[in-house]
C-alpha cells in the first residue's frame, strides 16, 4: 500500500493527486507528511480547466460523500470545483443523495449543504433529469434537517411537478412552515405547491417573503457548460472517420442511446454486416446478409442504412418506427411536464437526421411528434437538428402545414429571439429544395402536380413576408440568409426535362426585399441579388419556351425589377419611371425631387441619375476608379503617353474631355464593360450576369 512518505513530492498527474488525496483522507492529520491542500489545489485546478473524466469524477464523488479525515475546507473546495467533463450519470447523482441525512457514517452538515447546492447546480447536466424526481420522497423527507433545509427547498423547487404535490406532503409542509416561522425558502416551496394545487390555504403563512434564486451560482454554471462543450468538440474532432462499408464502432467507449450493429442469430448460409470490410464484400454478399438484431442501429451506422435501402422490408421499417415512436413519446411527456430535453435526445435527433437524409423521407410518427412537441419547445435547444429534420416534411396543403408545424415553429423561435431569422430562412430554403425534388420524382410516376404547385406557391408567399420582416428588423444581419434563400429558389429546375420532371414555378421576391438589398452597403449582397435576378430571368425564359404561362402582373413586376436595377447601375436613369414596367425603385416622385434638390445644393454637377451608377454607387465607386487606374497603368506599359490621370469618379463627360488633356482615350461603354469584367474576375460577377442577360447591347458582346 502507498504511504504518505512515498508521496512527499508534489504529484505530477491528476491520478497521482487523487491517489494522494484518498490516502490523506484515511490518515489522521498529525500523521501526515504533507498538507492535503497541495493535492486539493491540483485536482481543483484540473477540474476547472478541463473537467473530470468518469473515473476521476467517481473517485472524488466517493471521497466527498463519505466521512473522512480531510478538513472541511478541503472538502468544500473539492465540491465547489466538481466540474464534470461529461453529463452526470444517474449513479453519481444517487450517490450524493445517499450521502444526505443523519448518521455516524454521513458527511458533516457543512458538507451536506455543499452537496445539496451542487445537486441544484448540476440539475441541467444530468444524463437523466428525472432521476431526482424518482427520489423526490427521499429528498422531501430531509426537510427536517435544519442545516440543509434552505438549499433542499431550492432543489425541490426546481424538480417539483404536479405528480409530486400530494395531500400528505402539503400537510407536512404546512406544519413545517408553522413550526419554523417565516423562512423564505420554506415559504417559497409552499408557494410552488400552491401553483400546482391552488386550493392550498396559506393564511398567515403566506405573509412571509418566499425567495428562490434562479441558479445558486451562475458563474459555476457558465464554466461547467464551457467545459462540457470543449470536451464534446474535442471528442468529435478526434473521432476517426468511419468507412462507409464497415460497421461503425464507438471507439471512445462512451455510452450511447443508439446501439452498435450486432447480429446474434446467424446460420452457415448467411453472413453478418460485421463481417463486411469493403464495398466488394457488401455487393457480392448482399443477398446473404442477415439483418442485425437491433435495426435502430441504422440511425448511427451508414452500412446498415445502405443495406436497408437496397433490401427494403415493411417489417424492418415497422420495427424502426415502433422503437422511434416509443422514445419520442417519453420525450414528449417529459417536455409537457416541464422537463428539459433528456441527455439522449440530441444523439437521437442526429441519428434520425442521418437516417432521414438516407431515406429522403421523414417518418410519419416523427412528423406527428413535432406537431405536439413544438408547442412545448424552448425554441433554441437542438435547433439545427430540428430544423434540418423538418425540412423533410412531405408536400401537403399549406394551411395544414402552417397550423401543425410552421406557426408553432416560428412562435418558438423568432418570436423569442430574432437572431433565429437566419436559421429559419435556411430551413425554408431547404424545405423548398426538398419539395422540388420530391415533386420531380412524383411527376416521373405520373402523379398530379396541381396541389403540389399550389402548396409550393403559398409556401413561397409566406417566406416572402418572413424575408421582408427579417430585413426590416436588421438588413445587414439577415441579408445573407435572405439572399441564400433567393439563390436556392432561382437555381431550382424550372424547366421540364425529357424524363418529365416537375417544372418548379418561378418565384420572385417582394419589391421591398429587392430594393432593400439593392440599396444596401454590401457589394457582395448587390452582386448576389443581381445574380439571383439573372437566374430567375433565365428560368422565366425556359418556362415560357415550354408554353408555361405566368400572370401578366407577375412578369411585369419582375421586368420592373430588371429595369430599375439596370437603370441604376448601367443606364444612369436611377429612380426613373419613364420606361415601360419601371417602378422607380418605389421612390415617390416627391421624395425623388427632394433628393435631387438636396444634391444640387451640394454640387451643381450631382444628379440622382448619376448617384447610383457604377462610378458613384456606394458599393462600387472605389473599385470603379481603381479599374480605370489599372487601365491607365496598362496603357503606359504599352507605350502610350499618359500626361494626365483621371481624378475620379469617371463620367461620360469626363471621359470625353480626358483625351484632349493628354489622358487615356476610352468610350463610356468600354469603361463600364471593363468594370463589369473586373468585378467578375474578383468573384462578384452577379452584376455582370444581370447586365449581360438584360441589356441588348451587351447580349451581343
Amino acid at each position: 500500500m502507498t504511504t504518505m512518505a512515498e508521496l512527499d513530492d508534489a504529484p505530477r498527474t491528476l491520478e497521482e493527486s487523487i491517489e494522494a488525496l484518498v490516502l490523506a483522507s484515511q490518515t489522521p492529520a498529525k500523521q501526515r507528511q504533507q498538507k492535503p491542500s497541495v493535492f486539493v489545489d491540483a485536482v481543483c485546478g484540473h477540474a476547472y480547466q478541463v473537467g473530470l473524466d468518469h473515473d476521476s469524477f467517481e473517485a472524488i464523488i466517493t471521497l466527498v460523500t463519505t466521512k473522512s479525515q480531510l478538513d472541511q475546507t478541503s472538502i468544500t473546495n473539492l465540491i465547489k470545483n466538481l466540474y464534470p467533463a461529461e453529463k452526470v450519470s444517474s449513479s453519481h447523482a444517487l450517490s450524493v443523495v445517499g450521502a444526505l441525512g443523519q448518521g455516524k457514517s454521513k458527511p458533516s452538515a457543512s458538507t451536506q449543504v455543499a452537496l445539496v447546492k451542487w445537486l441544484h447546480m448540476i440539475y441541467e447536466l444530468l444524463e437523466e433529469p428525472t432521476v431526482l424526481s424518482r427520489v423526490y420522497g427521499v429528498l422531501f423527507g430531509l426537510l427536517d434537517m435544519i442545516s440543509i433545509r434552505a438549499p433542499m427547498c431550492h432543489l425541490l423547487g426546481v424538480i417539483t411537478r404536479r405528480k409530486h404535490v400530494k395531500p400528505f406532503r402539503i400537510q407536512q409542509l404546512l406544519e413545517l412552515c408553522r413550526m419554523v416561522g417565516h423562512e423564505p425558502a420554506t415559504i417559497g416551496l409552499l408557494r410552488i405547491f400552491k401553483d400546482f394545487y391552488p386550493d392550498i390555504i396559506l393564511g398567515s403563512i403566506g405573509v412571509g417573503r418566499g425567495f428562490f434564486p434562479r441558479h445558486p451560482n451562475p458563474e459555476w454554471r457558465e464554466r461547467a457548460l464551457a467545459v462540457q462543450e470543449a470536451n464534446a468538440q474535442r471528442f468529435e474532432s478526434n473521432a476517426p472517420q468511419q468507412s462507409g462499408f464497415k460497421v461503425a464502432r464507438n471507439t471512445a467507449g462512451r455510452h450511447s442511446l443508439l446501439p452498435e450493429v450486432h447480429t446474434i442469430h446467424t446460420s452457415d448460409s448467411t453472413i453478418t454486416l460485421e463481417e463486411i470490410n469493403n464495398a466488394d464484400d457488401f455487393i457480392n454478399n448482399l443477398e446473404r446478409i442477415e439483418p442485425p438484431s437491433q435495426l435502430i442501429s441504422a440511425f448511427s451506422d451508414p452500412l446498415l442504412r445502405k443495406y436497408l435501402a437496397l433490401r427494403p422490408s415493411n417489417v424492418d421499417t415497422r420495427r424502426i418506427d415502433l422503437w422511434t415512436e416509443r422514445f419520442l413519446e417519453d420525450e414528449l411527456e417529459a417536455a409537457k411536464d416541464g422537463y428539459p430535453p433528456t441527455a439522449e435526445f440530441p444523439s437521437l435527433l442526429r441519428g434520425l437526421l442521418d437516417y432521414t437524409r438516407s431515406t429522403k423521407t421523414l417518418m410519419p410518427n416523427v412528423e406527428r411528434f413535432f406537431t405536439e412537441y413544438l408547442h412545448d419547445w424552448d425554441g433554441s435547444s437542438n435547433l439545427t437538428e430540428i430544423l434540418n429534420l423538418l425540412s423533410f416534411v412531405p408536400i401537403q396543403p399549406f394551411s395544414v402545414l402552417f397550423v401543425n408545424i410552421l406557426k408553432p415553429l416560428e412562435q418558438a423561435t423568432i418570436s423569442q429571439d430574432t437572431s433565429h431569422f437566419q436559421a429559419l430562412l435556411q430551413f425554408y430554403a431547404n424545405l423548398s429544395y426538398q419539395w422540388s425534388i420530391v415533386a420531380s420524382v412524383d411527376a416521373v410516376h405520373g402523379e398530379p402536380q396541381e396541389s403540389a404547385k399550389q402548396a409550393y406557391h403559398e409556401l413561397s408567399e409566406h417566406v416572402a413576408t418572413l424575408a421582408l420582416s427579417a430585413l426590416a428588423s436588421d438588413a445587414s444581419r439577415f441579408s445573407h440568409a435572405v439572399l441564400e434563400y433567393l439563390e436556392i429558389l432561382s437555381s431550382l429546375p424550372h424547366e421540364s426535362s425529357p424524363l418529365g420532371l416537375w417544372s418548379v414555378p418561378v418565384v420572385i421576391p417582394r419589391p421591398q426585399v429587392v430594393y432593400l438589398l439593392a440599396f444596401g452597403s454590401s457589394l457582395a449582397d448587390l452582386s448576389r441579388l443581381c445574380g439571383s435576378l439573372a437566374s430567375s430571368k433565365n428560368a422565366f425564359e425556359q418556362s415560357m419556351r415550354k408554353s408555361q404561362k405566368y400572370p401578366s402582373a407577375l412578369t411585369s413586376r419582375f421586368n420592373g425589377y430588371l429595369m430599375d436595377i439596370c437603370n441604376m447601375l448601367w443606364r444612369l436613369q436611377a429612380l426613373s419611371k419613364s420606361d415601360q414596367n419601371a417602378m422607380g425603385c418605389l421612390s415617390p416622385p416627391a421624395l425623388t425631387e427632394a433628393l435631387q434638390q438636396w444634391l444640387l445644393a451640394l454640387d451643381r454637377s450631382y444628379h440622382t441619375t448619376l448617384l447610383f451608377g457604377l462610378s458613384h454607387n456606394y458599393s462600387t465607386s472605389a473599385l470603379s476608379i481603381q479599374v480605370f487606374r489599372d487601365l491607365e497603368d496598362r496603357a503606359e506599359e504599352a507605350g502610350h503617353d499618359i500626361r494626365i490621370r483621371h481624378g475620379g469618379p469617371v463620367t461620360q463627360r469626363t471621359l470625353a474631355a480626358l483625351p484632349k488633356e493628354g489622358g487615356l482615350s476610352m468610350n463610356w461603354k468600354q469603361y463600364r464593360l471593363e468594370v463589369l469584367l473586373w468585378l467578375d474576375s474578383k468573384g462578384v460577377g452577379g452584376i455582370k450576369d444581370l447586365m449581360f442577360a438584360t441589356m441588348k447591347d451587351l447580349m451581343r458582346q
